[in-house]
């Protein structure tokens, strides 16, 4: 199922992350204007730090967005076996 994250930088810019299992979509809203892009999981970071230089987003909000892909990203390829707070076990695989 995928994971939608909203980063609202003003009035006229929004960007909108989305996780599917294979990549992440990152679709920025700028007066009207649409960008999508695709990128691979290995890619994101990489790809979020230039997002972050070029629209001045800050700290925070980057913190919240890399906790979000990183929640995401451990639940596609988890590192070690955890329990949800559903009470589900989720095994390495």
């Amino acid at each position: 199922m995928p994971s939608h994250k909203t980063l609202v930088i003003n009035d006229d810019i929004k960007i909108i992350f989305t996780f599917l299992e294979l990549v992440v979509n990152i679709d920025i809203y700028n007066n009207e204007i649409i960008n999508t892009s695709a990128i691979y999981h290995n890619e994101f970071i990489l790809e979020f730090n230039k997002l972050v230089d070029d629209y001045n987003v800050t700290t925070h909000y980057a913190k919240l967005i890399r906790y979000w892909f990183n929640k995401n990203y451990n639940k596609l390829y988890p590192q070690k076996t955890y329990i949800t707070m559903y009470g589900r076990i989720i095994n390495l695989k």
